[in-house]
């Protein structure tokens, strides 16, 4: 197959970033300190500029690049800032380290679960990825799935089915749809929305005391941020090593396109979908427990991680850390309103089956696939 003519543009592109002299720092961050929050912007900015020109015009200067020893002119910088903001400034901020340093762990009390998501990602996995966002980091609660299932089938859920939302009219169900994707993409914005103001409204010392060479410090929080969806991928596959949609052959449309039908099932709330049934998988489930185990102890990395770079930002006052927090613990408790709605409903609609070997009149469709994707059960002489 010929290359395409853009391919040649591309490789010289990337050749360019390890011989090119004016990429020599990339591995420093330049966009930081020129903003602040509110109340450092009105009341110290002229100060620190006043107080540490030459560690400012280091910071900035496009020719130094960092010498490989830490990230030299941004803790420069950060140090003689620190040593202009005063006493009583520093203990607000240890305030404030502290009440951010238990948002990673603390949201996890109010959102939902890695498996929770999981089970509405069999019918809805866009919204569920979106729903896991309003947490700092994944909730690394017990890959229990059918006690959750039996628990919310049970009406014990935090937001059981409502009557008036249940499926008779069409207009409940894009109502129903639309508040529960705004929910979840406002809370999955709202975690960039404020990882961003963390990155460039603030400073996390994490990055510059741990250095790690061709890192920025910019890129440090982002990074962590962008791991959860790994880890939600990975609670979906946990998910999957256990269980698989099962549906006989007389309700298998070929006729219906499969990203439609994937669309469809996508925009449709579980209350108002089809019942879904569910079988468990043979002969896998110690490579699910491993599996399950792995994905939550990266969870439980992945918040510790995240204590310890929120706890060290710093430059983030009480008065302006608090709306943050905020944020994120209504962001929380809103996603977890909707997983517990949407996980009743699913409850109240689903079916387990026991593992059993299928014959050749079942048909199989794979529980994170874009539709209905068609295997054939395999007889005894396969």
């Amino acid at each position: 197959m010929r290359p395409s003519n853009t391919l040649y543009p591309l490789l010289l592109a990337v050749c360019s970033l390890h011989i090119s002299p004016a990429t020599a720092a990339l591995d420093r961050t330049r966009s930081q300190f020129k903003h602040f929050f509110p109340t450092v912007e009105t009341y110290a900015k002229e100060r620190f500029h006043k107080a540490c020109p030459e560690q400012f015009a280091n910071y900035f200067n496009e020719s130094l690049p960092d010498p490989g020893q830490g990230h030299k002119y941004s803790g420069d910088l950060m140090e003689c800032i620190l040593e202009e903001w005063g006493e009583l400034n520093k203990a607000n901020m240890a305030v404030t380290a502290i009440l951010l340093a238990l948002l990673p762990a603390g949201l996890v009390q109010f959102g939902p679960s890695m498996a929770e998501i999981s089970i509405l990602s069999t019918r809805r996995p866009f919204l569920a990825t979106l729903l896991g966002f309003g947490l700092m980091s994944p909730n690394p609660a017990e890959f229990d799935f059918e006690a959750i299932l039996e628990k919310a089938g049970k009406g014990s859920a935090s937001l059981p089915p409502i009557k008036a939302l249940d499926g008779r009219y069409f207009i409940a169900k894009v109502l129903v749809s639309l508040v529960e994707y705004v929910i979840a993409m406002g809370a999955t914005a709202n975690c960039f929305f404020q990882i961003y103001r963390f990155t460039y409204l603030a400073i996390s010392l994490a990055p510059l005391v741990a250095y790690v060479p061709g890192v920025p410090e910019a890129a440090t929080l982002f990074g962590w941020a962008f791991l959860n969806l790994p880890l939600y991928l990975l609670s979906f596959v946990v998910f999957a090593l256990a269980f698989h949609r099962a549906t006989p052959q007389p309700r298998f449309n070929k006729r219906r396109n499969r990203f439609i039908e994937f669309i469809i099932a996508e925009l449709t709330p579980c209350g108002q979908g089809p019942a879904l049934r569910l079988q468990r998988r043979e002969g896998r489930e110690t490579l699910q427990r491993l599996l399950g185990s792995l994905t939550r102890l990266i969870a439980g990395l992945h918040i510790i991680v995240g204590t310890t770079l929120i706890g060290s930002i710093v430059l983030i006052p009480l008065g302006d850390c608090l709306p943050v927090i905020y944020s994120f613990v209504f962001a929380a408790i809103l996603t977890r309103a909707v997983l517990s709605y949407e996980i009743s409903c699913l409850a109240k609609r689903t079916e387990i089956e026991p593992a059993e070997r299928l014959g050749p009149d079942r048909l199989l469709h794979e529980t994170h696939s874009l539709g209905p994707k068609q295997y054939e059960g395999l007889r005894q002489g396969d």
